[in-house]
């Protein structure tokens, strides 16, 4: 069974679950990650230090509604999680291919919210975020929403249809 780990609008508090991190295959954090009142790159560096240490082999980050930092410096954050934390997978409308005990798996991230009351990646409605996701084709999604994680499984099969995969999903934390 694949283990993953859904956390979420950590807000700068990722002390507070280091006790709840028991390891696994995959570490989703799906936005939110910096104080709302401390959006700089000293918040964005402590949180990526924390993450890239966490006892999980893949760790993948997914910008969320707060994270206007993320989303100004997409291209620094990217170069500094190559050079610094490259355990860590950074996903803005992107999708990447995982062998997770000898299984392939498909993960598609966005970090897309609609309608948000925030200022970072907000869309303007449902069909802006249907249209957006039509242009790949995922197996696996994962996207902050205002107060929890959402993750589907999904593998191709043989036939190419998609067959379920079988996870121990743990939503840790999700604090607004």
């Amino acid at each position: 069974m694949i283990k993953v780990t859904a956390i979420s609008d950590l807000h700068g508090k990722q002390s507070k679950i280091q006790h709840l991190l028991s390891g696994g295959d995959i570490l989703f954090c799906t936005g939110d990650i910096t104080p709302i009142i401390n959006r700089t790159i000293f918040a964005v560096l402590s949180f990526l230090k924390w993450f890239d240490a966490q006892n999980y082999t893949y760790k993948i980050l997914i910008g969320g509604n707060n994270d206007s930092f993320l989303q100004r410096h997409e291209k620094y954050i990217r170069a500094l999680i190559a050079k610094k934390y490259s355990s860590v997978t950074y996903l803005n409308d992107e999708q990447i291919q995982l062998t997770i005990r000898n299984r392939p798996v498909s993960i598609f991230g966005t970090p897309h919210s609609i309608n948000g009351t925030h200022r970072a990646f907000v869309l303007n409605s449902l069909q802006d975020q249907i249209q957006k996701l039509r242009q790949t084709r995922f197996h696996s999604f994962a996207r902050p929403s205002s107060s929890y994680s959402r993750l589907q499984r999904r593998m191709p099969n043989s036939t190419g249809s998609n067959q379920h995969i079988e996870a121990e999903v743990s939503p840790v934390w999700s604090h607004s």
